[in-house]
């Protein structure tokens, strides 16, 4: 239901429906980018003068104008007025911030209480814009992808499954490779960015692509574990095409690969589920290995033998063992990574070292994240 006169009003607050949220996980987006940066940034709980406050790039009457086409259109609805029985943003998110009746300040609050929520659980999408040109099969040559993880499993996985798919692809896992895998040619058709990289930021190598004459036009798909509204905006408002957090389904996110590139996105036969099987295997095998790796880094720090940066290093492989675990099926491990790489969290952001008390602690999680793994 439109709101009267179809006038959309500051204090309104807007809910996404089914089809809403459908559109923030299709391979193939048709909204505009206004359309689109403000279908990310309704929650349920944000009113419409905080979405427009969130949307800087934007001005207050354009932010209006897409509500008032996103609910013509039916993705968006009046908070109560949401089918009770569906997934409101406020589930999908997986908290709710409780509201007291008629109390403003409150829920000005809550806006604020949601929006450092999200920043600390993130969420799920898989956006991709639709290439303006179609592209034939098969035409002019295999189609250059370049994979940009540093984590080595992920990385084989999309080398494999990029190939199964019939594309030619490389992998980068730090900024040397990347300017390495750039000056290649030829130049690939597609890059795959991962945004936590160990020696730079995905969202700056996305920048750097887009101010240089010969890269400015090469399609991104970000492709990260690390998903918040901030983070969805900074990679759409920095020219990425597509935007895919982890964890992703190898189908789904080759659709997507399809979407940006102008492919056919016909349903075929799924090429991944043999291989997979074999990769998972491997991964799980080699898990062992790297849980060892993890506990002596924490042994050389705890012992002050470390190196400078260790501490960084340490909270990063945790968040990439994170992410990885999470895409070949190990959610336990997954939680329990999470848990260490969050108790690393102050220390990393305050420069400083566990105490002693506090290695031991941690330690703890890193047993715990042992036998998640066994």
């Amino acid at each position: 239901m439109q709101p009267a006169s179809g006038i959309v009003r500051d204090g309104d607050v807007y809910a996404l429906t089914d089809k809403g949220d459908r559109e923030l996980h299709k391979t193939g987006t048709l909204l505009s980018p206004a359309e689109l940066e403000v279908l990310v940034l309704v929650d349920g709980s944000a009113r419409v003068a905080d979405v427009v406050r969130n949307a800087p790039g934007l001005a207050p009457q354009a932010v209006h104008a897409a509500l008032q086409k996103l609910i013509l259109g039916g993705f968006l609805v009046p908070k109560g007025r949401a089918d009770p029985d569906a997934i409101d943003a406020g589930d999908f998110f997986e908290t709710k911030v409780q509201l007291r009746p008629g109390d403003a300040t409150t829920a000005h609050a809550e806006a604020d209480q949601t929006h450092s929520i999200l920043q600390e659980q993130g969420y799920y999408v898989r956006i991709s814009r639709r290439a303006k040109t179609a592209r034939a099969e098969g035409a002019a040559g295999a189609i250059q992808v370049l994979a940009v993880d540093d984590d080595p499993d992920i990385g084989k996985l999309l080398r494999t499954c990029l190939g199964l798919e019939g594309f030619d692809a490389r992998v980068a896992a730090n900024r040397a490779e990347i300017v390495a895998a750039l000056r290649q040619p030829p130049l690939p058709d597609l890059v795959l960015l991962d945004v936590m990289l160990p020696d730079a930021d995905g969202f700056e190598v996305l920048a750097r692509m887009r101010q240089h004459a010969a890269l400015k036009t090469v399609p991104v798909i970000m492709l990260t574990a690390k998903a918040t509204r901030e983070a969805v905006l900074r990679g759409l408002h920095g020219g990425a095409d597509g935007y895919v957090t982890k964890p992703f389904q190898i189908d789904s996110l080759m659709q997507a690969v399809r979407v940006v590139l102008g492919l056919s996105t016909e349903s075929s036969d799924n090429p991944f589920g043999v291989e997979q099987d074999v990769m998972h295997a491997d991964y799980r095998r080699k898990l062992p290995a790297r849980l060892d790796r993890l506990e002596n880094a924490q042994c050389e720090l705890a012992a002050g033998m470390a190196p400078a940066g260790a501490l960084e290093e340490l909270h990063r492989e945790l968040h990439t063992l994170a992410g990885s675990a999470e895409m070949f099926g190990l959610p336990e491990v997954t939680a329990s990574a999470r848990a260490a790489e969050a108790f690393l969290e102050p220390y990393r952001a305050g420069g400083r070292m566990p105490a002693a008390g506090d290695w031991a602690a941690f330690r703890l999680l890193l047993e715990k994240l042992r036998r998640a793994a066994s």
